[in-house]
């Protein structure tokens, strides 16, 4: 089964459908990068909320717990 995802085009005004394997042809801001890869590499077998904190060079995900 081919996994979809729904982007958001803001400048576009736009809301498309695009495969998992399609992401790396688009264009995208660093963090809205950072935010699918690391869907693609965790976030999708996971149920677990992330919450992602960027600086200027990387965004880092921590698992947030639940209480």
């Amino acid at each position: 089964m081919r996994k979809l995802v729904m982007i958001w085009f803001r400048m576009k005004g736009e809301l498309k459908w695009f495969s998992l394997d399609k992401l790396d042809e688009l264009e995208m801001p660093y963090t809205a990068r950072y935010a699918m890869d690391h869907y693609c590499l965790v976030g999708q077998y996971s149920d677990e909320i992330y919450a992602g904190v960027a600086n200027e060079n990387e965004v880092i995900f921590l698992e947030l717990p639940e209480f």
